[in-house]
């Protein structure tokens, strides 16, 4: 778990320009029922099955659902962003975690950064008719860099 999480800090941490004026953490907003509003006090217990079954409400998300509640956090310091990433370890996890990363990928580095180091800046980082990620899109979620 603490691998993933390690991960995710360290290429998102090799996106950021030092230019850039923070970074970002792209996570998706939790709806709460009554049920979970009107339930104040919860022990430890509760509070763990709470986060599982809300952990198993985002994987129900519809796609269009799922982009209404996007909710984009900035951090001037990579420690408060580092501390950011670890705490939503169960979305990285979850149906939309490579989207969430994508999406924190692409707002911390920038757009006009990512299209200065692609080859082709004519190509598509995701192909419109199969949804197949780029070479370009490949090497900066894994490096850092969309070259």
């Amino acid at each position: 778990s603490s691998d993933l999480a390690q991960t995710l800090s360290d290429i998102l941490e090799l996106v950021h320009f030092s230019n850039s004026e923070s970074y970002c953490l792209v996570t998706c907003l939790k709806e709460k029922t009554a049920e979970e509003t009107s339930n104040i006090t919860e022990t430890p217990a509760e509070k763990s099955l709470q986060d599982q079954s809300s952990a198993l409400a985002a994987e129900e998300l519809g796609f269009e659902r799922f982009h209404a509640l996007l909710h984009k956090q900035s951090f001037q310091t990579f420690t408060e962003f580092k501390d950011a990433v670890w705490n939503q370890y169960s979305t990285w996890r979850s149906k939309f975690g490579v989207l969430l990363f994508l999406y924190s990928v692409i707002l911390t580095k920038g757009i006009e950064n990512i299209r200065n180091e692609m080859e082709d800046v004519d190509e598509p980082l995701i192909d419109p008719v199969y949804g197949h990620g780029s070479q370009s899109l490949i090497n900066l979620l894994l490096t850092g860099h969309a070259v």
